[in-house]
């Protein structure tokens, strides 16, 4: 009598097992879903639809502590930029929104041509343009500052102190890569927009601009010393 197709062999049943199990993980059930958006993301879009802007920009900051990436369905630092805009400040709206487009999930998002709006109308804010202005000034004093170091580091003399003296090179390598960082900030800001860069520009400025000037310093204080 037939017994039907009926159960493996006890010797086959393990491997039957595994294989099934491999199919399940490979399914698209079974895929990771991506995580759940925070609640006070979703109650800060509610805020922004009821014109709240306030509220939302206090709950988006909330979802961006809770979790800082932006993720597809989830772009916290679009929306806060939005909220931002709404509470006239707009350079930190531009630098959420900079944050947002260099998050992976940017090209995908649907939002590159509202973004792009929205940008433009902020680089007309005057407290932007006075920015833009003010780090045009800066960048030219940071190639005027780049000159004239190199001017000083290319004397005869101090070439010669340079290659005699490791603290004097330490100085003079910091000085200019930090003169150098600096005025790339502004022209990225420039560029870009983005204040955050300034933060980037006042920061070398203040680590090492003073150095540089510590660097002429110890230069003149040797050749005195050395006549």
């Amino acid at each position: 009598m037939r017994t039907g197709v009926g159960l493996p062999r006890c010797g086959s049943f393990p491997q039957a097992f595994l294989l099934l199990l491999s199919v399940l993980a490979a399914s698209p059930s079974a895929a990771k879903e991506p995580p759940v958006a925070p609640e006070s993301y979703e109650a800060g879009l509610r805020a922004l639809d009821r014109g709240d802007a306030a509220e939302a920009r206090e709950l988006l900051g909330e979802a961006l502590r809770e979790r800082a990436e932006d993720s597809i369905g989830y772009y916290p630092h679009f929306y806060l930029g939005v909220t931002l805009q709404a509470t006239k400040n707009c350079p930190a709206a531009l630098s959420s929104w900079a944050s947002f487009r260099e998050s992976s999930t940017f090209p995908t998002s649907g939002l590159a041509a509202e973004l792009a709006e929205r940008e433009t109308a902020c680089s007309a804010d005057p407290v932007v343009l006075d920015l833009l202005e003010q780090s045009a000034k800066r960048l030219e004093g940071a190639e005027a500052r780049q000159r004239m170091l190199q001017e000083f580091l290319s004397n005869p003399q101090v070439v010669a102190l340079l290659a005699g003296s490791a603290e004097l090179r330490m100085h003079s390598e910091k000085a200019q890569t930090a003169i150098r960082q600096a005025a790339l900030a502004y022209r990225e800001f420039l560029r870009t927009k983005n204040p955050r860069l300034l933060e980037d520009a006042s920061e070398a400025g203040e680590i090492y601009y003073s150095p540089s000037g510590d660097l002429e310093k110890l230069v003149q204080s040797r050749i005195a010393d050395d006549k």
